[in-house]
């Protein structure tokens, strides 16, 4: 039917194989279906094509091949797609809504919509005009933090997710009408509805909990998100001149005076509660891991690490199941050992492990005794990006060396499926992505047969802070641990230190016991 067409004359005149003219045809169609779909989906009309028919879920294209796939089935053709041999190593496929395919958006934040869940809040982060500028600019102010790309997308996922549920619940409590746009919610006319819509949304009752529970953590990020939306909303009337632009800049200004004004009346209980949490709940020594608990953890470690290096050196390959066991021994280790957060280890770089002599000199080390210098035999230092926008400091233990040197050999990770443009020294298999630390933890303690919720890096960090406190340290000794641990002392104190409990009885309760026998006496002889 289409000999005449001059992309099939050059398929048939090519002299291919069977296999790649099928390829080619197959090119041919998708190019085809997916300019029908976009035509479709700048006409509003909801009938798509697709290769099979007979599927209910929802299509998806693919961003590399472009075919049309079902969403529920995405991840077969991902593992099969036919990419061009340039391409090969350096692009992934992802799924691509048809709803996304008229678009205009850069293909980083294309992918962030197309990650959306196919539900209510999924597909108002989708269309919603007001709810994806947000969410670009974020996203856009962000993303030069090139070694935090995944936490960035998490987090602009998230806060596109809140507004959405919260524009969900705002129309609920619109009286005849439903808005079409978000922008309605920075309506200052429209602040008695918006607050309703935020009560109703962060407070929940159960069956098993029939009293309303206050979701403390949402109210008061629900705050600072609208604040920050309306400043992101406020540099987009700017650009606009004339009259509109002016009112609606001034709008958006009143909307902030009431947001602040009503603050403490709408989100002061949570700012009370999580306050009361982070003092009562997260300090408590109940949450401190155990120290046998902890040894245990260690033992199992550093065994198991040099259980799969020393497999390494005898048989000279590693696959990819024990890469990834290896890969989560060492990060988890890494992590309770400087008491870091768990993000903070999981993206280091290979870059950062073969330049960590950089930060230090011989002749700064010959300036130490005999004892410090012994130090950097047993301890190798890598900087890594901390919270914020500082280098924090991560010491690598000599039991672990060899192995990160495995970790970061070119042919091993090749072997174990990474890919060549992941420069993360932990890295997720088949992504450009580092592994969350929290998840290697998690299946480190799994493996040791270690039943506890409390190994984490956050109640690590609670634990080494405490026991630090209570150590004899000089005062300039002590700021060295707060830079490492990327906090200052007013920090470690309120936030992380337990309250030393045997401290204020030992050193505070005997003078107050003698104060109190002394006033006893005193009030005798009175």
């Amino acid at each position: 039917m289409h000999a005449d067409e001059p992309d099939v004359e050059k398929i048939l005149g090519g002299n291919m194989t069977s296999l790649s003219q099928r390829r080619a045809f197959a090119k041919l169609r998708n190019r085809g279906i997916l300019q029908v779909n976009k035509e479709r989906v700048a006409n509003d009309d909801q009938h798509f094509e697709r290769i099979k028919t007979g599927q209910s879920s929802e299509i998806v294209h693919c961003n590399i091949c472009q075919g049309s796939y079902s969403r529920q089935f995405f991840y077969r053709h991902k593992k099969h797609c036919h990419q061009d041999e340039e391409t090969r190593n350096n692009a992934i496929p992802r799924k691509i809504p048809v709803a996304l395919l008229g678009v205009n958006e850069d293909e980083d934040f294309l992918n962030i919509l197309s990650s959306f869940q196919d539900n209510a809040i999924g597909h108002t982060c989708r269309t919603d005009d007001t709810i994806r500028l947000i969410g670009r600019h974020l996203w856009r102010k962000d993303r030069t933090k090139v070694d935090k790309h995944d936490e960035v997308r998490k987090s602009v996922m998230a806060d596109m997710r809140n507004l959405a549920a919260l524009f969900i619940e705002f129309q609920k409590h619109e009286e005849g009408r439903h808005s079409a746009n978000a922008k309605v919610m920075f309506n200052r006319e429209k602040w008695s509805i918006l607050e309703e819509a935020v009560i109703c949304l962060t407070t929940s009752a159960t069956p098993q909990s029939p009293d309303a529970h206050l979701k403390y953590g949402l109210k008061n990020t629900l705050y600072y998100l609208l604040m920050k939306s309306a400043d992101i909303l406020q540099g987009d009337a700017l650009t606009v001149k004339g009259d509109q632009g002016k009112k609606e800049v001034e709008e958006l200004q009143h909307f902030v005076t009431i947001l602040k004004h009503h603050q403490n009346a709408v989100f002061g209980d949570a700012k009370y509660m999580i306050n009361k949490s982070r003092q009562e709940r997260l300090r408590l020594p109940a949450r401190t891991p155990p120290d046998e608990l902890m040894m245990k953890l260690r033992t199992y470690t550093v065994q198991r690490i040099n259980e799969l290096t020393g497999m390494q050196r005898n048989t000279g390959r590693l696959g990819r199941s024990a890469f990834v066991e290896l890969r989560n021994l060492v990060c988890c280790r890494l992590t309770l050992f400087n008491a870091r957060r768990g993000g903070e280890p999981s993206r280091m770089k290979t870059t950062q492990w073969r330049d960590r002599h950089q930060w230090i000199t011989n002749k700064s080390i010959n300036q130490l005794d005999d004892t410090e210098r012994n130090m950097f035999r047993e301890l190798e230092l890598v900087y890594t990006t901390g919270k914020g926008n500082h280098l924090v400091s991560c010491m690598v233990p000599r039991d672990c060396v060899p192995a990160v040197e495995l970790l970061t050999h070119a042919t091993i990770r090749k072997d174990a499926g990474v890919l060549d443009t992941n420069d993360f020294i932990f890295p997720s298999i088949g992504s450009t992505l580092h592994c969350g630390g929290w998840d290697a933890m998690h299946k480190v303690c799994e493996a040791a047969q270690i039943e506890s919720n409390l190994i984490n890096a956050t109640n690590q960090r609670g634990r080494l802070s405490t026991i630090y406190a209570g150590l004899d340290v000089a005062p300039e000794d002590r700021s060295h641990f707060y830079s490492h641990m990327g906090h200052s002392e007013k920090v470690n104190v309120g936030t992380y230190q337990r309250p030393l409990a045997v401290m204020a009885i030992t050193k505070v309760g005997k003078h107050l016991m003698e104060l109190d026998v002394c006033a006893g006496k005193e009030g005798k002889g009175g």
